[in-house]
């Protein structure tokens, strides 16, 4: 059992230095500017919890989208699939990001005395959160190919 391990962390990690996850980070990181910069235009409307939530699907949106053309090749599946795995994917993630961009936001941030902007920069931990296992998630199951 110890023999494969090397060989299953090797592939982990090569994994995680391929140009598909490099490519999923930039495209990653442009949805997640995306989203970061539609909640801060969105909380000139509403409060900060629901900005999250509206920015959430606008950035998911936008990431579905750029990782179906740039990131993933034709995996073979329906279009219809692939949406439905990201969206309860992301949807999933969603408490992790609104819960750690409320508590870094509104407790943790504050308490260390981070009084310049702990919104915008509490939420841009947050989006950060779900990075990986997403990538694992999207390659593996949601365009995984045929």
């Amino acid at each position: 059992m110890k023999a494969h391990a090397p060989t299953s962390v090797a592939r982990h990690v090569r994994m995680l230095v391929s140009r598909q996850f490099a490519l999923f980070i930039v495209v990653g990181g442009f949805a997640a500017a995306v989203h970061w910069g539609s909640r801060i235009w969105l909380n000139e409307f509403f409060s900060f919890g629901v900005a999250l939530m509206i920015a959430y699907i606008i950035g998911i949106a936008t990431a579905f989208t750029l990782n179906k053309l740039l990131v993933f090749p034709e995996s073979g599946r329906e279009l219809r699939t692939e949406i439905n795995y990201f969206v309860l994917f992301n949807v999933a993630a969603f408490p992790l990001v609104w819960g750690a961009s409320m508590y870094l936001a509104e407790v943790a941030l504050p308490a260390f005395g981070i009084t310049w902007h702990p919104r915008e920069i509490g939420h841009a931990i947050a989006i950060s959160l779900p990075l990986i296992l997403n990538f694992y998630l999207h390659k593996f199951i949601t365009f995984r190919e045929q």
